[in-house]
């Protein structure tokens, strides 16, 4: 009905998504637990198409095509925090235990793994293909990244999803997504009462706010050192050197001198003043 393809991303507000789609198609359930779940969120996926049509959607001026995207250092932080330091134990007993069928050592992995540094150098090089940080450019094949209509980043994640779901629109009463379903009735309550959420005011991602970017700037300096900077930028040159993402460059140790040459030179002209 509104012709769209959206190319969900692990750790770039893809839960979210997914409730949104769900809701968009009447779903009762949208915002229960184990929305990914296939029989619960019921979404049509493009390999329920036979090849050729789903050939035939990807090049279509008829469909958008889109995806949201995140910085790796931003992202690879998200996913340390949620599956190695949130799920602890859950991680000890899937990582782990999937480190050590590739050849590894699984007490060094039980030991080190809420260490940020073996987290970036050895679980994400180890399981490389895991969706949470698997390269987002990575997702797509290389074909088709040229038919992708929308990218909107996680750093503009409110303003980028309404533009996007104001651009795209019934094809039975020509009414946008985002008037359908985005201008209200999400409390950010993910796992809440479906009836709770309708009757919020609050807008699609309306939780996400302008202090999000500098909390996780801030978080980000708390955990990357100036050698798993350049760690990230090497081993997920992906995400950073393709035509099509345009991120803002993320540069913290030298955000870090600049801030304390500032400082030096605040105190020197208050000395001099005094």
């Amino acid at each position: 009905e509104y012709k769209i393809v959206f190319f969900m991303t692990a750790k770039v507000a893809s839960t979210e998504f997914v409730r949104f789609f769900a809701r968009l198609q009447n779903n009762p359930n949208w915002c229960k637990q184990n929305i990914h779940h296939p029989d619960v969120h019921k979404l049509k996926l493009l390999n329920s198409y036979t090849a050729e049509k789903a050939q035939q959607i990807m090049v279509s001026p008829e469909w958008t095509k889109a995806i949201f995207v995140r910085h790796p250092k931003s992202r690879l932080l998200s996913a340390y925090l949620d599956k190695a330091i949130q799920y602890s134990e859950r991680f000890v007993g899937e990582y782990c235990k999937a480190f050590e069928r590739h050849n590894n050592n699984y007490d060094e992995c039980v030991e080190k793994h809420e260490d940020f540094d073996f987290f970036l150098k050895r679980i994400t090089s180890t399981l490389s293909e895991d969706v949470h940080w698997r390269t987002i450019y990575s997702r797509v094949d290389e074909k088709w990244w040229p038919y992708i209509d929308y990218i909107g980043y996680m750093d503009n994640l409110n303003d980028d999803a309404k533009k996007l779901f104001s651009s795209i629109r019934s094809s039975v009463d020509g009414v946008s997504a985002w008037d359908r379903i985005g201008v209200s009735g999400w409390s950010g309550n993910k796992e809440g009462d479906c009836k709770d959420n309708l009757e919020s005011s609050i807008p699609f991602l309306g939780r996400s706010d302008a202090r999000h970017k500098t909390r996780a700037k801030k978080k980000m300096k708390k955990y990357y050192t100036p050698d798993l900077e350049k760690y990230v930028e090497k081993s997920f040159a992906d995400d950073l050197q393709n035509p099509f993402f345009h991120f803002d460059n993320i540069n913290l140790s030298l955000e870090d001198e600049e801030g304390e040459i500032s400082v030096r030179v605040s105190k020197e002209i208050d000395d001099n003043l005094n």
